[in-house]
Formats: structure tokens, sequence, C-alpha cells
């Protein structure tokens, strides 16, 4: 554990300064205006250094669900703002890559949990199903509704859909669809895992229903009170 997170260390810290120059870049009055092949490469290194930035973050998240150390913050949350705001954030992502984001969700629930890591499930499912769908034809959909002592949460998707096989291993660590998309986009196949262990420390479960070239949704559901749980072997 001590490699991994020296190794994650070494590779955040140059990050900084070379996500900080590349923005630079991209701003016209830095270096002069930049040529389309110019752009191009800037823009290419920009996307590569903000996946490696997410690769450092997930190495780090799964050193500390297995440690148990990942830090939890309670606080009251209202569903209904925290689902518009995740809203707002994706909405430039799915309209210019012509996809369509909906909300699912009328009422007025709250729970006191940690906004921040259910945000950091949120993300991830998100960025999943906007990489699954096709542009133009691609719907997600996100939601919530009252489940008793606590609330139930879902992302949608109408991807390529994940074969039954598929949807007893994904949650584990570092594994991958075999493809041809999943293989394009990439990935470090720590994101479903890190849902689990998050989901898991707060309480609640996460899980998976899918009909192959229909659709995908992935539910979770945490408790409306936080509860306090052993976070040791929570993520496989």
């Amino acid at each position: 554990m001590e490699f991994s997170s020296m190794v994650s260390h070494e590779l955040k810290t140059p990050l900084v300064p070379i996500l900080g120059y590349v923005q630079m870049l991209q701003k016209d009055n830095f270096l002069g205006e930049l040529n389309e092949k110019q752009t191009e490469a800037v823009n290419e290194i920009y996307s590569s250094a903000i996946k490696l930035q997410r690769l450092v973050g997930d190495i780090m998240t799964t050193q500390k669900l297995e440690l148990g150390k990942l830090d939890f913050n309670s606080e009251n949350i209202s569903v209904s703002v925290m689902l518009d705001d995740i809203l707002k954030e994706f909405k430039p992502i799915t309209n210019e890559k012509n996809i369509t984001l909906d909300l699912n969700f009328s009422g007025d629930l709250s729970i006191f949990s940690d906004k921040d890591r259910i945000n950091q499930v949120f993300t991830n499912l998100i960025r999943n199903a906007i990489d699954f769908v096709a542009k133009g034809t691609g719907i997600v959909t996100i939601g919530a509704k009252d489940d008793s002592e606590y609330v139930e949460f879902f992302v949608q998707d109408n991807g390529p859909g994940i074969s039954k096989e598929n949807q007893k291993e994904i949650f584990k660590k570092f594994y991958q669809i075999d493809t041809s998309t999943s293989r394009k986009r990439g990935g470090s196949g720590l994101g479903l895992a890190i849902c689990k262990g998050i989901i898991e420390g707060l309480g609640g479960k996460i899980w998976v229903k899918s009909v192959e070239n229909v659709q995908t949704t992935f539910y979770f559901k945490i408790p409306k009170k936080s509860i306090k749980v052993s976070l040791k072997n929570i993520i496989e």
C-alpha cells in the first residue's frame, strides 16, 4: 500500500503544472492564436492529463477504501437541490455530445449523509453512461424516490446494455467489459468498485439491471440517516 500511495503522489504532483500550462495554452492571449493542428494537440494533452488525474484519484480512493480510511462527513441534503446541481454540472458535456440528459424526480426528500461521496458515485455512473450511449440518440436519466428509511437513486441509459455474466462481475476491482466500446474508452476498471465501496460505507447498497441492446440502470440506496459502518473488506 505504501508503494501505491507513493506512486499516486508522484504522479499527482506534476499533473498540477501540466494542467495549468495547458489551460494557459488554450487561451489565445498566452502565446498567440493557435492554428487548428496546435489546438487539437493541446486539447489532446489536456484530455490525457485529465484521464491521468482521474486514474490517480481512483487509485487513492481505492487504497483508502481497502484500508478502511476513507472519510465520510454527513450533512443535511436536499435531494432535489443535489440532483439539480448534478444535472447542471453535466449539461454542458451532454449538450456538446448531443446526448439527452433528463431528471426524473419530484418531491421534497432530504437525507443526512455525505453529499460529496454521493456526488462522486453519480459522477462515475453518469460518465460511464455518457461514454456508452450513442451521440444524437443517447439518453441518460437520473432520479430518486422515497424507499421507507432509504432514498433510492438511479442512473439509466439506453446504451448497449450489460450481459448477465458481466453484471455479476462489474463491481469488482479492475473488471472491464470486453467490448469494442470499452476498449476504445479505456478506464481503470476501478470506478464501479469505488461506487460500491462508497455506497456500502454509507450503509447502503448498489446494484444493476440491464437488458442488452435496450438499457442499463444502476440503482443505489442510502439510509436517510447516516449510520456507522465498518469499512474493512467493503471493496473486492
